[in-house]
């Protein structure tokens, strides 16, 4: 012990020493910790992506397909009957289709329900690559 240095703070030091020390021994389990909650991140968006993806890819371009089906519909239903009722109603059936529909705020047409499954997909494959990459470093 040195002569001009009180005991006390000696003492602090090497009780500083050991704190930090501590702290230092904690810190791969944080960065592991970190590392763990990004994979579940990556593993959960890619369960979500994979589910939704395929429905709106579907629905959308089922959507966008069903007026086209009706309107061929009601051509070979004109060739086929001159009655004025039936065509009236195969003009209603086709008019009255939305072509947008709208969900507290948010628009939704066909081509936009197929750009998000598109993206969907891609994001699903991105998750998918970073779950890899972030495993192999666990």
């Amino acid at each position: 012990m040195n002569q001009n240095t009180p005991h006390h703070a000696d003492e602090r030091m090497v009780t500083e020493r050991k704190h930090s020390h501590v702290s230092r021994s904690y810190l791969p389990f944080v960065w592991e910790g970190c590392w763990v909650v990004s994979h579940f991140a990556c593993c959960f968006l890619l369960q979500i992506a994979e589910l939704f993806a395929p429905f709106f890819l579907i629905v959308g371009i089922g959507w966008s397909l069903v007026p086209h089906i009706i309107g061929l519909a009601s051509e070979s239903m004109d060739a086929a009957t001159h009655d004025p009722q039936t065509r009236n109603l195969i003009d209603h059936i086709t008019h009255s289709f939305p072509t947008q529909l709208t969900f507290s705020g948010h628009v939704f047409t066909p081509h936009s329900l197929i750009v998000d499954g598109f993206f969907l997909m891609a994001l699903a494959a991105a998750a998918a690559t970073l779950s890899t990459w972030i495993g192999r470093r666990l």
